[in-house]
This record gives structure tokens, sequence and C-alpha cells, in this order.
């Protein structure tokens, strides 16, 4: 079980809603949401808080990483072609000097 559908089950135990858990946090609904969602994991110090606040351990879901996101996963492709135009720009200099 990831800690996103433990966290479902705490609370539609409780009978509560994502908005009121995560005001109870401190935190965005959004960012609750994700956390159920498996989008996002949250940190040790939330893990901390949420076992208190549902009264059930949860610390064997620390230091688990969160999934990569589309976001994350494009990141690199754009830095490349980033880095690509560079490179070019470099060369261009370089060749430009060197007929001088």
């Amino acid at each position: 079980m990831t800690i996103g559908e433990k966290l479902t089950e705490l609370r539609k135990k409780k009978k509560l809603t994502q908005a009121a858990v995560a005001k109870e946090m401190g935190i965005p609904a959004n960012s609750y949401s994700r956390w159920e969602s498996g989008a996002n994991k949250p940190g040790n110090a939330s893990i901390k808080k949420l076992s208190d606040y549902f009264g059930e351990d949860l610390s064997g879901y620390k230091d688990k990483a969160a999934p990569a996101t589309k976001k994350d996963k494009a990141a690199p492709a754009k830095n490349a072609k980033k880095g690509k135009a560079a490179a070019k720009k470099a060369d261009k200099a370089v060749k430009e000097k060197a007929d001088e």
C-alpha cells in the first residue's frame, strides 16, 4: 500500500474531506490531494504530523522518493536543446576567432 492509499483510507475512515485534512495540516488542499493521488509524497515532518493527526504510525513511509512528474521528465530534453544551441554558438565564436 502506498502512502497515498493509506492517507485516503484513514481520511475516509474518519469521514473527512481532503480540504478538512489539509486545513488541519496547514497546507493547501491541492497539496494534500497530490499526496493521496501519488503525484507527490509528504516529507518526513508532514508524515509525523499526519501520524499524530490520524493516530496511526506512518513512519514506514518516510524517506521514500516521490515519482518523477511529466514536468520532471520533460526538463532534461528542454535543457538539452538549450545546451546544443549554446554549444553551436560557442563553436561559431571559436571558428570566427580562428579565421581572424
